[in-house]
Protein backbone atom coordinates (compact mmCIF):
# COMPACT_ATOMS: atom_id res chain seq x y z
CA UNK A 1 0.00 0.00 0.00
CA UNK A 2 1.22 3.07 -1.03
CA UNK A 3 1.10 5.88 1.91
CA UNK A 4 1.91 8.51 -0.48
CA UNK A 5 -1.26 10.05 -1.07
CA UNK A 6 -1.71 10.54 -4.93
CA UNK A 7 -3.48 13.06 -6.87
CA UNK A 8 -5.02 11.60 -9.13
CA UNK A 9 -7.95 13.64 -10.31
CA UNK A 10 -6.45 16.45 -12.07
CA UNK A 11 -6.94 20.11 -10.42
CA UNK A 12 -10.07 21.22 -12.35
CA UNK A 13 -12.47 18.52 -10.40
CA UNK A 14 -11.54 19.03 -7.03
CA UNK A 15 -12.83 22.60 -5.88
CA UNK A 16 -9.92 24.84 -5.20
CA UNK A 17 -9.92 24.45 -0.80
CA UNK A 18 -9.71 20.09 -1.72
CA UNK A 19 -6.70 20.85 -4.33
CA UNK A 20 -4.72 22.48 -1.31
CA UNK A 21 -5.76 20.30 1.25
CA UNK A 22 -4.95 17.26 -0.96
CA UNK A 23 -1.92 19.14 -1.72
CA UNK A 24 -0.68 19.74 2.15
CA UNK A 25 -1.64 16.06 2.84
CA UNK A 26 0.60 15.07 -0.10
CA UNK A 27 3.57 17.66 1.42
CA UNK A 28 3.22 16.22 4.77
CA UNK A 29 3.41 12.48 3.77
CA UNK A 30 -0.39 12.28 5.95
CA UNK A 31 -2.57 9.37 4.70
CA UNK A 32 -5.47 9.89 5.72
CA UNK A 33 -6.28 5.69 4.84
CA UNK A 34 -4.29 5.03 8.32
CA UNK A 35 -4.75 5.11 11.93
CA UNK A 36 -5.36 7.33 13.81
CA UNK A 37 -7.04 9.33 10.34
CA UNK A 38 -9.42 6.23 9.54
CA UNK A 39 -10.11 3.38 12.05
CA UNK A 40 -9.78 -0.10 10.34
CA UNK A 41 -14.06 -0.31 10.21
CA UNK A 42 -13.45 3.10 7.58
CA UNK A 43 -14.13 5.33 11.14
CA UNK A 44 -12.68 8.94 11.19
CA UNK A 45 -10.10 9.52 13.63
CA UNK A 46 -9.55 12.93 12.25
CA UNK A 47 -7.70 14.75 15.17
CA UNK A 48 -9.35 18.29 15.60
CA UNK A 49 -5.85 20.19 15.88
CA UNK A 50 -5.26 19.13 12.27
CA UNK A 51 -8.23 20.71 10.98
CA UNK A 52 -7.75 23.49 12.97
CA UNK A 53 -4.17 24.04 11.82
CA UNK A 54 -5.09 23.74 8.15
CA UNK A 55 -7.76 26.26 8.39
CA UNK A 56 -6.04 28.51 10.12
CA UNK A 57 -2.99 28.12 7.60
CA UNK A 58 -4.76 27.83 4.52
CA UNK A 59 -6.85 31.06 5.80
CA UNK A 60 -10.61 29.29 5.24
CA UNK A 61 -13.53 28.30 7.55
CA UNK A 62 -13.18 25.40 9.72
CA UNK A 63 -15.91 23.78 8.41
CA UNK A 64 -15.03 24.02 5.13
CA UNK A 65 -11.63 22.75 5.87
CA UNK A 66 -13.29 19.50 7.73
CA UNK A 67 -15.77 19.01 5.26
CA UNK A 68 -12.76 19.16 2.45
CA UNK A 69 -10.67 16.82 4.63
CA UNK A 70 -13.28 14.00 5.11
CA UNK A 71 -14.00 14.41 1.18
CA UNK A 72 -10.51 13.50 0.70
CA UNK A 73 -10.27 10.84 3.10
CA UNK A 74 -13.48 8.95 2.36
CA UNK A 75 -12.37 9.16 -1.33
CA UNK A 76 -8.55 7.41 -0.55
CA UNK A 77 -10.72 4.94 1.16
CA UNK A 78 -12.63 4.57 -1.50
CA UNK A 79 -9.46 4.11 -4.19
CA UNK A 80 -8.31 1.36 -1.75
CA UNK A 81 -11.39 -0.69 -1.89
CA UNK A 82 -11.93 0.00 1.71
CA UNK A 83 -15.39 1.06 3.65
CA UNK A 84 -15.37 4.57 4.41
CA UNK A 85 -18.24 6.22 6.77
CA UNK A 86 -18.22 10.00 6.80
CA UNK A 87 -18.06 12.26 9.34
CA UNK A 88 -20.84 14.79 9.99
CA UNK A 89 -19.28 16.05 13.10
CA UNK A 90 -15.15 16.77 12.48
CA UNK A 91 -16.01 20.45 12.03
CA UNK A 92 -18.33 20.64 15.52
CA UNK A 93 -15.43 18.55 17.44
CA UNK A 94 -12.63 21.43 15.94
CA UNK A 95 -14.93 24.04 17.43
CA UNK A 96 -13.50 23.21 21.10
CA UNK A 97 -10.98 26.04 22.42
CA UNK A 98 -8.82 23.33 24.23
CA UNK A 99 -6.47 20.62 22.62
CA UNK A 100 -6.73 17.04 24.57
CA UNK A 101 -2.92 16.08 24.04
CA UNK A 102 -2.52 12.57 23.73
CA UNK A 103 0.53 11.32 26.31
CA UNK A 104 1.15 8.28 25.04
CA UNK A 105 4.02 8.56 22.58
CA UNK A 106 5.60 11.48 21.04
CA UNK A 107 3.95 10.52 17.80
CA UNK A 108 0.58 10.48 19.08
CA UNK A 109 1.00 13.75 20.90
CA UNK A 110 1.89 15.29 17.30
CA UNK A 111 -1.08 13.91 16.31
CA UNK A 112 -2.88 15.21 18.69
CA UNK A 113 -1.03 18.75 18.09
CA UNK A 114 -2.08 18.69 14.87
CA UNK A 115 1.96 18.61 13.84
CA UNK A 116 2.64 15.05 13.29
CA UNK A 117 5.25 16.27 10.56
CA UNK A 118 7.72 17.20 12.54
CA UNK A 119 7.99 14.05 14.26
CA UNK A 120 11.23 12.83 11.65
CA UNK A 121 12.90 16.24 12.37
CA UNK A 122 12.34 15.68 16.13
CA UNK A 123 13.41 12.03 16.28
CA UNK A 124 16.95 13.21 13.75
CA UNK A 125 17.40 15.48 16.38
CA UNK A 126 17.49 13.11 19.21
CA UNK A 127 13.89 13.59 20.46
CA UNK A 128 12.71 9.63 19.86
CA UNK A 129 10.35 9.53 23.30
CA UNK A 130 7.69 12.02 24.83
CA UNK A 131 9.89 12.86 27.60
CA UNK A 132 12.73 13.73 25.76
CA UNK A 133 10.54 17.05 24.67
CA UNK A 134 10.82 18.27 28.55
CA UNK A 135 13.82 20.07 27.89
CA UNK A 136 13.49 21.43 24.94
CA UNK A 137 13.33 25.25 24.04
CA UNK A 138 11.59 27.63 21.40
CA UNK A 139 15.42 28.22 20.19
CA UNK A 140 15.96 24.24 20.47
CA UNK A 141 13.08 23.89 17.73
CA UNK A 142 14.16 26.53 15.76
CA UNK A 143 17.87 24.88 15.60
CA UNK A 144 15.52 21.26 14.70
CA UNK A 145 15.00 23.20 11.51
CA UNK A 146 11.30 24.59 12.88
CA UNK A 147 10.78 27.48 10.85
CA UNK A 148 6.95 28.26 11.61
CA UNK A 149 6.97 30.57 14.59
CA UNK A 150 2.93 29.52 15.37
CA UNK A 151 3.92 26.02 15.35
CA UNK A 152 7.09 26.93 17.04
CA UNK A 153 4.59 28.59 19.74
CA UNK A 154 1.97 25.65 19.75
CA UNK A 155 4.95 22.94 20.31
CA UNK A 156 6.12 25.52 23.34
CA UNK A 157 2.50 25.70 25.22
CA UNK A 158 2.27 21.93 24.67
CA UNK A 159 5.98 21.76 26.10
CA UNK A 160 4.85 23.77 28.95
CA UNK A 161 1.93 21.59 29.48
CA UNK A 162 4.07 18.34 29.28
CA UNK A 163 5.02 19.49 32.03
CA UNK A 164 1.98 19.99 34.03
CA UNK A 165 1.11 16.42 33.02
CA UNK A 166 4.15 14.84 34.45
CA UNK A 167 4.48 16.96 37.53
CA UNK A 168 0.79 15.85 38.19
CA UNK A 169 1.32 12.05 37.43
CA UNK A 170 4.27 12.08 39.49
CA UNK A 171 2.18 13.75 42.18
CA UNK A 172 -0.44 11.25 42.24
CA UNK A 173 2.39 7.66 42.00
Amino acid sequence: ENSQILLLCPPQYFSTLDYFVAKKLQDELIDLCTEPYSDKTGFCGIPPALVQRYADELQQDIFDVAESLDRERIHSLQLRGRQAVPNDFLADSCCEPVVEANYNSLFDWLISLGLPIYEKLLNKNGCTELYHMIGVTDKDLQRFGIENAKHIRLLKTAIEALHIHIEHCQYIA
